[in-house]
């Protein structure tokens, strides 16, 4: 059935597109042309298709697992085309949504991309006139919502009183039980969010990401806050503070510039160059653009997470389709999906990149946040295929184990994660018509919640 339906697929309409957008792309590189692509999704298929062609599973003897040589090209096809596509999308007095969603699935400009996500989410409406009085009513939005769950507390001054032993919840609660539960967890993961950055370690920095978390889990009961939330709020939040950098070309939204800030200049850019108008605006930005995102993953942070499980149970299903080779040799370890994938899903492998590799990754994800979470899906499974011959060749639990959990992402360049979008991209069209979507229904069975329990203990 498999091989009847490669066959039917080759022969149809759809692979003679492909094929003929591939032809059209080594002509544009021998050429140096830089003719527009008709559509993203030919473009990305036919960019998967030269890189399945080209990627190098290099050969070598291991003791504990190393990187198996990603792509190490800097240079990305058509990106000043790209970029100045973008520019021009945005320009317009109505933007052409379709056609910037088809320019950014390659990656944003550093100095367009908080504009281009703010279209992308639909925080920002397409049209030029009617911007700036949507934007500060939704801002003034978000600064209502602050003041009526947030600031009426000393949250220091409750957490305390809840903490002495005469309190009696029943009685002498300032705040409900799960108010209670939110703010403890928030504050404990806040501080671990900085990981090192001392913007994000400033307490100006700390204090917005614990408004934010708060608010948004208040006004959804449904998830709450969950652990993992604090992570996919910061690839916004960065790029709300880059587009605000100032002091030169090359400095707006320069996220690198933000990572690499010292504490006297982390200080100096939130108090002097920013001041609290202009951090209050950013911070409502960053809560208006992950409202968006979190919302299209809500299922992930409920009770059961069953969006979380019915990812890992996907990318085990994709894996057993396109290199059953590399599934087999992980049930023969005795490794489960859930004890390295789950954390892939919940977090979206942006504990596994770099921030600016994060960032980069989601310009795609965000062209389409319908289907972005099976993209994603796709997105792990080209990721364990490219490692599939180092892995395969450890018969060894724990370097495996090790390996999974701990991935050589960050070596991946800037080519290399185009090359890593376009086949999963390639992946989904292929299998998605035979495994289909997303299903919740076989997100959780008890063999994955067993892993999922070993994997946290």
């Amino acid at each position: 059935q498999f091989l009847y339906f490669i066959g039917g697929f080759c022969r149809s309409p759809r692979m003679k597109q492909i094929k003929r957008r591939l032809s059209q792309l080594r002509v544009k590189r021998s050429t140096d042309s830089a003719s527009p692509v008709t559509s993203p999704h030919d473009a990305a298929a036919a960019a998967a298709m030269e890189a399945a062609g080209s990627r190098n599973h290099s050969s070598r003897s291991l003791g504990a697992l190393e990187d198996p040589s990603p792509p190490t090209s800097s240079s990305r096809l058509g990106a000043t085309s790209h970029y100045s596509a973008i520019r021009d999308a945005l320009a317009a007095p109505v933007v052409d949504t379709d056609a910037l969603r088809k320019h950014c699935w390659f990656g944003c400009p550093d100095d367009a991309r908080m504009e281009a996500w703010a279209i992308l989410v639909e925080y920002w409406p397409a049209t030029q006139a009617s911007r700036l009085a949507v934007v500060d009513r939704r801002r003034r939005e978000y600064r209502d919502y602050v003041a009526r769950h947030y600031a009426p507390h000393d949250w220091g001054a409750v957490l305390d009183h809840a903490s002495s032993p005469d309190f009696n919840p029943a009685t002498d609660a300032a705040v409900g039980s799960e108010e209670l539960l939110t703010i403890r967890q928030v504050r404990k993961d806040v501080p671990r969010t900085s990981n090192g950055v001392p913007l994000l370690a400033h307490s100006k920095v700390q204090q917005l990401l614990e408004r934010l978390l708060f608010t948004w889990a208040v006004r959804h009961p449904a998830s709450g806050y969950v652990q993992g939330m604090n992570d996919l709020v910061l690839p916004f939040l960065y790029v709300c503070l880059a587009d605000a950098l100032g002091g030169g070309e090359g400095r707006r939204g320069n996220i690198p510039v933000l990572l690499g800030m010292p504490e006297a200049a982390a200080d100096a850019f939130l108090e002097t160059e920013l001041g609290a108008e202009r951090l209050a605006d950013v911070e409502a930005d960053t809560y208006w653009l992950a409202a968006t995102f979190l919302r299209a993953v809500q299922d992930n942070f409920t009770v059961n997470q069953t969006g979380a499980h019915a990812m890992v149970a996907k990318l085990e299903q994709v894996l057993k389709v396109t290199d059953p080779a590399l599934t087999m040799h992980l049930e023969e370890l005795g490794i489960r999906f859930p004890e390295f994938a789950f954390r892939w899903m919940n977090c979206f492998l942006l504990r596994e990149f770099s921030t600016v590799q994060g960032v980069r990754v989601w310009d795609t994800y965000l062209c389409d946040l319908a289907d972005f979470a099976e993209l994603h899906v796709y997105m792990c499974a080209a990721m364990l295929r490219l490692w599939s011959a180092t892995i395969t060749r450890s018969k060894d639990f724990v370097s495996v184990m090790h390996f999974l959990q701990n991935p050589p992402t960050r070596s991946i360049d800037e080519r290399g994660l185009e090359e890593l979008c376009s086949s999963a991209f390639l992946l989904q069209q292929l299998y998605r018509p035979t495994l289909g979507g997303l299903s919740q229904e076989d997100g959780m069975g008890s063999r994955g919640s067993d892993a999922v329990m070993r994997a946290s203990a």
